[in-house]
């Protein structure tokens, strides 16, 4: 048994060092049980830690790098007992009349909803119990002096006759929330929640620890993830691509300065076809670096441009392709972005332009894709026997039909046994030895097959090519 802690804090925009949130042991409060340490911009963020154990209380701490020293952040220090499985915390505000946005004097309500005012957001106490100190007169009263409404963040004066004073400062305190049990590992959800999602759609840092379901309306949609520092570290996004009419989906980054670690290094885009599914979740490297990474993957993403062969029809198989040039002028490189970024990633020599694929024996490479038209080409590779590559020749490497150079034995000359080249071997075998007759009794000596008179095998074998026994198979590749 062990439980989470979720711990929800404001943006330390003010401060350039390296912090962190740090919990400790609440009976040594120099023994940092788990940490997560965060550099660059201080947004809003929660901080999650998992796997603490039970009946034990601890400390939760926000410092800051300082000299090679972790010094403590005032008001980000506060202890939790072992009932407690997760606690939002916000730290104090002090606010002024005509200075702070929305916050105006002589009126006696403002709200703070985290609307916006001329461009620029209101802070947001939605969803908090505050307490409120008038600087210069002492804590005001709930009930007596103001009223605070947590649903509508609407604060209000209530003796008669009051107002707030032009400039006047009040100091405000959020109330620690606390949630008591139900924080277990064990809870019996993976995720808290699900939202369906149809159209292209930005993930919100409350998206983290939900599945998001995408069936999506038309052939392609992308989800941008939100700012990485924004996220808690080891916090699970769940999606799952459902039957849509989407061929791909694209999970992208917030900007390219943030990347996936997972198969090729600084992904910043990660394709997804229909009925797969992933999730992700930020970690922070010992060098400080935050970067996304792969919990679970049930998807093509790791077998994308893989050949494979089957009985089933092209229809009944989900994120492939028949392998027949993909139809009269192509497929579309956004649709299938998973496997175009697959084809620019091969030997140059394994594609050719767009143009030129019809050409050859080009219809056996990709193409790149067409500047006007966005199509690509894929290999046609039907009734085509495939062979191994060897030292000699690469892959996708055509090949066209040959005979074996040899040589025909004539038992009957004297050119020491060799029939001169262009010679039929029937044609001498009819010569010498069957003479004339009926093809029911006439046999060629060397297969014993039913002959006629001229030498001919008479067999249901002929046919207008040479091919070894063989079973036709579907050849697809992954997408």
């Amino acid at each position: 048994m062990s439980k989470r802690l979720g711990v929800s804090t404001i943006g330390l925009t003010s401060i350039t060092n390296d912090i962190r949130a740090a919990v400790f042991a609440a009976n040594d409060s120099a023994a940092v049980i788990q940490s997560i340490t965060e550099s660059g911009t201080h947004n809003n963020r929660e901080w999650v830690f998992y796997g603490l154990p039970n009946n034990t209380n601890y400390i939760f701490k926000i410092q800051q790098h300082v000299g090679g020293v972790w010094i403590d952040i005032p008001g980000f220090n506060f202890t939790f007992t072992s009932g407690d499985s997760s606690i939002n915390y916000r730290p104090p505000v002090i606010i002024q009349s005509d200075v702070t946005t929305g916050f105006v004097s002589n009126t006696n309500s403002v709200t703070f909803d985290g609307s916006a005012v001329g461009g620029v957001n209101k802070d947001d106490w939605r969803g908090w119990d505050i307490e409120i100190e008038r600087i210069g007169i002492g804590t005001m009263k709930p009930g007596v002096d103001y009223s605070f409404n947590k649903n509508t963040g609407v604060f209000t004066l209530l003796v008669t006759g009051d107002v707030f004073a032009s400039l006047e400062y009040f100091n405000v305190t959020f109330i620690l929330q606390t949630q008591v049990g139900g924080g277990t590992n064990d809870a019996g959800t993976l995720f808290s929640a699900n939202k369906v999602i149809t159209s292209d759609y930005t993930v919100t840092t409350s998206d983290f620890g939900k599945k998001l379901i995408v069936e999506a309306s038309g052939t392609f949609l992308t989800l941008t993830l939100p700012d990485i520092s924004t996220i808690p570290e080891n916090k699970l996004l769940f999606i799952e691509t459902g039957i849509g009419n989407h061929i791909n989906i694209a999970l992208n980054t917030y900007s390219n300065s943030q990347y996936f670690k997972y198969l090729m290094p600084n992904k910043t885009s990660i394709y997804l076809g229909k009925c797969e599914t992933i999730s992700i979740y930020k970690q922070i490297q010992a060098d400080t670096t935050q970067v996304w990474r792969l919990n679970d993957n049930d998807s093509n993403i790791k077998t994308v441009g893989n050949h494979f062969h089957s009985y089933t029809d092209a229809s009944d198989i989900l994120n492939a392709l028949l392998l027949d040039g993909g139809g009269e002028e192509g497929i579309s490189a956004t649709d299938y972005a998973r496997l175009y970024e697959y084809v620019l990633s091969l030997d140059p020599s394994l594609v050719c332009n767009y143009a030129d694929w019809s050409t050859g024996n080009n219809k056996y490479k990709y193409s790149y894709k067409d500047a006007t038209s966005g199509l690509f080409r894929i290999p046609d590779t039907r009734d085509m026997f495939i062979r191994n590559s060897g030292t000699a020749r690469a892959a996708a490497t055509f090949q066209d039909h040959a005979l074996m150079s040899h040589r025909h034995i004539n038992p009957a000359a004297s050119n020491n046994g060799y029939l001169p080249f262009g010679k039929s071997l029937l044609n001498i075998i009819n010569a010498t030895i069957f003479g004339t007759g009926t093809s029911s009794t006439n046999k060629n000596p060397l297969t014993s097959d039913p002959c006629d008179s001229s030498g001919t095998v008479l067999t249901s074998n002929i046919d207008t090519e040479t091919r070894p026994k063989n079973v036709t198979f579907n050849h697809f590749i992954h997408t």
